[in-house]
């Protein structure tokens, strides 16, 4: 029995090495494999890849960023015409 808890105790040793040594980025959460050795990292959706290292291009405000620079670029042009005109 004594070597079957000691078994144990190492498979969850090294478990615990593998998300020490390969930790997840950007808030990601590690998750072990224990009997392949191995560990997943479980992504928040802003991020994807193996250890949650590249982040996923928010549309919405990407638009909304776009949409603000033509306002202005518009609001600039008839400022600018208005002023030539006179």
């Amino acid at each position: 029995m004594l070597v079957t808890d000691e078994l144990s105790v190492v498979r969850t040793l090294r478990a615990v090495s593998q998300c020490g040594n390969q930790s997840c980025l950007n808030g990601g959460q590690c998750v072990d494999d224990v009997d392949n050795q191995t560990f997943t990292c479980v992504c928040s959706s802003q991020f994807t890849g193996t250890n949650c290292q590249t982040g996923q291009h928010n549309t919405h405000t990407a638009i909304i960023f776009v949409i603000f620079i033509i306002y202005f670029i518009t609001i600039f042009v008839i400022i600018f015409i208005t002023a030539v005109v006179d």
